[in-house]
């Protein structure tokens, strides 16, 4: 999943990457788990009415 560099990264660098890679994986976590919100609430709407 990760690239292959050629050139090591200062510590600090390798920080900031690791920290952008979990800032995307929580921003997709954040995103499935609103789109799962919308269909269990529009889900629980459609049962409500019948």
């Amino acid at each position: 999943m990760g690239r292959k560099r050629i050139h090591s990264l200062t510590p600090e660098q390798q920080e900031l990457a690791d920290l952008k890679q979990e800032n995307y994986q929580l921003k997709m976590e954040n995103a499935v788990l609103k789109k799962l919100k919308a269909l269990v609430d529009q889900r629980t709407k459609k049962n409500k009415r019948q």
